[in-house]
């Protein structure tokens, strides 16, 4: 799949939907089992990460909203951004750029798992990495009702 892309530098990324249609063009069954399955995802109401980013990842202030992602896709939403929020900071330290990180209703990360893991975890090793992070939240009993929030 990555071939023409590799081949082609000025071909956009390609996307989930790119990877949906190449399965289904393959004549084998289980390509056509993975495009089913693949399919709420790519072209259904889950879609919303099948396409190229909007985010301009060049500029120097970001904003990431998840507010509309549904309740289906609300932790991969967290995560995804909770990555590039980290290969942000690492990418600028290598650059010699210090990053500063605010992150708004953060008691939501903390209600879900695996976002409260990470958040936890990128929390404690920002700082060796010349960031400042922030947490802001006008919720300040719901956040401290998480084990991980308070450690």
């Amino acid at each position: 799949m990555y071939s023409t892309y590799l081949h082609t530098p000025e071909l956009a990324s390609p996307t989930l939907d790119t990877l949906y249609e190449m399965l289904r063009a393959q004549p084998e069954p289980q390509a056509h089992e993975l495009a089913t399955a693949l399919e709420l995802y790519a072209r259904g109401s889950a879609s919303g990460f099948a396409q190229q980013t909007n985010v301009d990842t060049t500029n120097r202030v970001m904003i990431f909203d998840l507010a509309a992602l549904g309740a289906d896709l609300q932790t991969f939403g967290m995560m995804v951004v909770l990555e590039e929020v980290w290969r942000r900071i690492v990418a600028n330290k290598r650059r010699g750029v210090r990053t500063w990180l605010y992150v708004d209703e953060f008691h939501v990360l903390f209600a879900n798992d695996y976002a409260g893991a990470y958040c936890q975890s990128l929390f404690k090793r920002v700082r060796k990495y010349g960031a400042a992070a922030t947490g802001i939240t006008q919720n300040i009993e719901e956040l401290l009702e998480s084990e991980r929030a308070r450690l």
